[in-house]
């Protein structure tokens, strides 16, 4: 665990919260974009590149 999950639960879960959107606003209607389950947790990535999800790159584009 990080350390900062060691805090209160509620702020944990709002920090976690918090990142998913910044990740979704970024990156979340990208074509390349590759999501997969994985042990109850949904997993994304860039298929076009091996970058981190949320951090939106050059070789963005919008689904059609």
């Amino acid at each position: 665990m990080r350390s900062y999950e060691y805090r209160d639960p509620m702020e944990v879960a709002e920090r976690n919260e918090r990142r998913r959107q910044r990740q979704e606003a970024a990156c979340g209607n990208c074509a390349h974009r590759v999501s997969m389950d994985w042990n109850g947790q949904t997993l994304n990535n860039c298929a076009k590149r091996r970058r981190n999800y949320g951090w939106r790159c050059w070789d963005y584009e919008e689904k059609q």
